[in-house]
């Protein structure tokens, strides 16, 4: 698990869609968010911060 969220952490999109889901969208261009919307409700966040679809 510990590699998957590495890999997840190294990857722009993920981090930002993580972000996104997590509701922490301070730190999200406009350009981002939208991005980020247009994807997140197939997307989940579980407890240890893994991103899965």
């Amino acid at each position: 698990m510990e590699r998957i969220a590495q890999a997840q952490d190294e990857e722009k999109w993920i981090v930002n869609l993580k972000n996104f889901i997590l509701g922490d969208v301070q730190g999200l261009t406009s350009a981002e968010a939208k991005s980020c919307a247009k994807i997140a409700e197939d997307y989940e966040v579980d407890e240890v911060g893994l991103l899965f679809y």
